[in-house]
């Protein structure tokens, strides 16, 4: 049964304040210190070690491949975490859009394992944890993932999910030191943007809530920088864009009835769409990729852009 008609207030900028601060695509990358920094690049080189000149020469005799030569494999063998690019400018952007919880936790963990006591009370060593060798980090880790106890298990997680994003990731417009030697090949950037253009594509741009994109001080905007109505008349609201919210609201118009249709996260049209993961994150997803379950045991890819799910899964 269709309420008619029902009123939709415009929120005031005071009313965003807080999916401001929510709003992944728009937070400040993390700030780590330099003694974080040095836990977290000590760490991430124990879980994506260098295999040495021997173990590097069996990896790529036992993955030969066409599109890699030999020296390419034993250089990707060889290259530790550190080495893969801008680690912590990475980790900065990809922390930065986690929530906030999750940062002053993550925080309180390398701090930790920085000082001498910290380190004793969660490694049985004294620190600091980058004064070890790394053996010794691995036999750690090792430790944490195995142990009964839950958090040490998910310190543990939270590290192998960070060295993915550093081995495996890339800035916007940038290639991965990694990808070809595992025969990931790099995008075309611009051949996919001219794919996703048709004579029927719809620029979205005005439905966008500039408040939410821009500086502390905020005012509401529609297109043209005019100021939207402060109330909308429709007979119903769809709350959500996926693939179940934009067939319902698809279906009400077509039959006739004003719809009014929210999404709490942005369109991206195709000249903004980078093809990295890194941005995609930022922009498409639930807390930008960084939502799990309590036990950090499974991670949930939830998109959070025009169209939901759909959005991010065809």
């Amino acid at each position: 049964e269709i309420p008619s008609p029902c009123l939709v207030r415009c929120l005031t900028p005071r009313a965003f304040e807080g999916p401001v601060r929510a709003m992944a695509a728009f937070a400040p990358p993390a700030a780590f210190s330099e003694p974080e920094r040095k836990v977290l690049l000590c760490v991430l080189d124990a879980l994506w070690a260098d295999l040495g000149e021997e173990g590097a020469r069996q990896l790529a005799a036992a993955h030969r491949r066409r599109d890699a030569s030999e020296e390419e494999l034993v250089a990707y063998a060889r290259r530790p975490a550190s080495a893969c690019g801008d680690v912590i400018g990475a980790l900065e952007v990809k922390v930065g859009s986690s929530p906030a919880g999750d940062i002053a936790e993550l925080h309180a963990l390398l701090r930790a394992l920085a000082s001498r006591a910290g380190c004793l009370a969660l490694t049985g060593r004294r620190g600091p944890i980058y004064r070890l060798q790394t053996p010794a980090i691995e036999g750690i880790l090792k430790s944490w993932m195995s142990s009964p106890v839950g958090k040490f298990r998910e310190i543990g997680k939270a590290f192998k999910l960070l060295v993915g994003v550093v081995a495996m990731g890339a800035q916007p417009g940038q290639e991965g030191v990694n990808w070809r030697a595992i025969g990931y090949e790099a995008p075309d950037v611009v051949a996919l943007r001219a794919a996703a253009q048709s004579p029927g594509s719809l620029d979205l741009a005005a439905c966008r809530v500039p408040s939410l994109e821009a500086a502390p001080q905020r005012t509401l905007a529609g297109a043209g920088g005019a100021a939207p109505p402060d109330e909308l008349v429709c007979d119903c609201v769809i709350v959500g864009s996926g693939p179940g919210g934009a067939v319902v609201a698809a279906e009400l118009a077509e039959a006739g009835f004003r719809v009014a249709l929210l999404e709490y996260g942005r369109w991206e049209s195709a000249d903004e769409r980078e093809c990295s993961e890194l941005h995609a994150f930022r922009h498409m997803y639930q807390e930008a990729g960084n939502f799990f379950t309590k036990d950090r045991n499974l991670t949930i890819l939830a998109g959070s852009a025009l169209g939901g799910g759909a959005a991010v899964n065809w």
